[in-house]
């Protein structure tokens, strides 16, 4: 089941960065790095919240 939706996955990034590269191979490109990189920085704050114990730690008193 991981294996079929990973390629599922895989399949619609490589279908969606398709489709914004036909206005143009160079600004295609750009929005495309745009969109990925917004996509996994939403993903990044989305872990950090939901992540127990993924917060800063306290200093150790000595």
């Amino acid at each position: 089941m991981f294996n079929a939706a990973r390629q599922l996955g895989s399949v619609l990034g490589v279908a969606v960065f398709g489709t914004l590269t036909t206005g143009g191979l160079v600004p295609g490109l750009h929005g495309a790095a745009v969109a990925g990189a917004t996509g996994f920085l939403a993903a990044a704050l989305l872990a950090a919240r939901r992540v127990p114990g993924a917060g800063p730690r306290p200093d150790p008193v000595a």
